[in-house]
């Protein structure tokens, strides 16, 4: 009888394992991006650890007025940064050349609470990597299943 009810517990865990692992690799979560809490942060897009995008807020970005500034790059020539930002649904798209140059993004909104992610295309064959932090899709266009949340700028 111990046996079985230690087995009923083993099963019943390993189940719950499987499937809190299974909702948080379907379930896109959200990174928090440029402006937390009044602190600039430098963020980056990251594919199998090699850093695609970088995106850095200038200084004093992050005072409460919906006013966002940044600068993104890539370390890839022939490949193009680009940063998108989300208020209220609608998407704004800021696009680098296809340089390591560094270039500059501004952003205003009504309540400094947008979503950011970063890309990076070469544009021969459409191929775009989109994400945030480590949570990246690979597509054809721009995508913005991953993204970070950025707030207080």
């Amino acid at each position: 009888m111990i046996s079985r009810r230690t087995r009923v517990r083993a099963v019943t865990m390993m189940l719950g394992l499987l499937a809190a692992a299974t909702l948080s690799l379907a379930t896109p979560g959200t990174a928090h991006a440029g402006c937390v809490a009044g602190v600039e942060f430098t963020h980056s897009l990251t594919v199998n650890g090699t850093v695609y995008v970088t995106e850095n807020p200038v200084n004093g970005t992050c005072n409460g007025n919906n006013f966002y500034q940044t600068y993104f790059s890539s370390p890839f020539p022939g490949w193009r940064a680009s940063v998108h930002f989300q208020n209220n649904g609608r998407w704004q798209s800021h696009y680098g050349g296809y340089d390591t140059n560094s270039y500059y993004a501004s952003y205003e909104d009504d309540n400094s609470h947008s979503l950011i992610t970063l890309c990076l295309d070469h544009g021969i064959g459409l191929t775009w990597y989109c994400g945030f932090g480590g949570s990246y899709t690979i597509v054809t266009d721009f995508d913005h299943t991953y993204a970070g949340l950025s707030t207080g700028f």
